[in-house]
């Protein structure tokens, strides 16, 4: 009896692991064939962002580009973004300096001078210069200077040593060498979109084909333009420190010891003379005016006679 029971459980322990490897064998069928049809149905990524472009029926069944396109795209971002982080940690470090320097000079020509003597050592050049004369004593200046980066510090302990008193010292530096590295790997990126574009221009046969690869094309070499512009614009600002001096020149003038001031005897005499001259002057006039016209106050003399014999004469015969 006991032996009948054994072999029974034995039967239904064996039963239950067929049953069960059944369902698994069926469930790993399942699982493989719905990602088979998911990777059959899903839709192939699109270039451009939106519309594809219809190609005749004998090019795309030599050239499936759309689903190389995804595989190459994928395969590019990662090769891309390894790119860029072995670029950046090869690349020299890029970094835009600025500076702005005030000083106090005696002379404001002469420091130009050897600003400008300074300048054409080290390669350098003044984009922007002005001049303000507020006074004789006070006159400032303004200079917008690019260096070559190499010579920034050597260039500012020059200048200062030009001055007598630095009233303002300011030095910043942005660091812009991830960007321009971001900037490389868009634009080899772009540059790339660009290729396929020419080789589907070439392959395109309809108008409408043409128009929209031709619009695509011309914004990507657009936007190819413009970051290499960028680019540029990074190089020259980091290989070239921008300085800014503001330059103020402020004269003391002092009026010199005069020893006639002191001689007390001449300045006496002097004065005597400029008397007696005004004096014969005055006189001579009073002659001139008198003599010269003679002949009015002669008869202007004898009216005032007359009027005043008349007047004594009514006088006396009213009496």
């Amino acid at each position: 009896m006991k032996k009948i029971l054994m072999f029974i459980l034995v039967i239904g322990v064996v039963s239950l692991l067929l049953v069960s490897c059944s369902s698994d064998e069926s469930k790993g069928e399942d699982a493989s064939y719905n990602f088979a049809e998911e990777a059959a149905t899903e839709e192939p990524l699109d270039l451009y962002g939106t519309d594809g472009y219809a190609l005749s029926d004998e090019d795309a069944s030599k050239v499936p580009y759309e689903t190389d396109l995804t595989v190459t795209f994928s395969s590019n971002e990662s090769s891309n973004q390894v790119q860029s982080e072995s670029i950046q940690e090869n690349t020299q470090r890029m970094i835009i300096y600025n500076a702005d320097l005030s000083i106090d000079v005696e002379d404001y020509l002469q420091t130009q001078q050897k600003i400008e003597q300074i300048l054409l050592h080290m390669d350098g050049y003044i984009v922007n210069s002005s001049v303000n004369r507020h006074s004789e004593q006070n006159i400032s200046a303004h200079l917008d200077v690019r260096i070559p980066q190499a010579q920034f510090t050597t260039f500012l302990e020059e200048v200062e040593a030009l001055s007598i008193k630095v009233t303002n010292r300011n030095i910043s530096g942005r660091d812009v060498t991830e960007e321009y590295v971001d900037l490389e790997s868009r634009m080899k990126s772009k540059e790339i979109v660009e290729e396929r574009l020419l080789g589907f221009m070439e392959s395109a046969d309809k108008t409408e084909d043409l128009l929209k690869i031709s619009n695509d094309l011309a914004r990507i070499q657009e936007e190819i333009e413009q970051i290499k512009g960028r680019m540029i614009y990074l190089q020259n600002h980091s290989a070239l420190a921008s300085v800014s001096i503001s330059i103020n020149e402020e004269k003391i003038i002092v009026p010199e010891f005069n020893n006639e001031d002191l001689n007390v005897l001449a300045k006496t005499k002097e004065q005597f003379v400029n008397s007696l001259n005004g004096l014969i002057n005055f006189f001579s006039n009073l002659f001139i005016l008198l003599v010269g016209n003679s002949p009015v106050l002669i008869i202007l003399g004898l009216m005032i006679v007359a009027v005043v014999f008349f007047i004594r004469r009514y006088r006396n015969k009213k009496e």
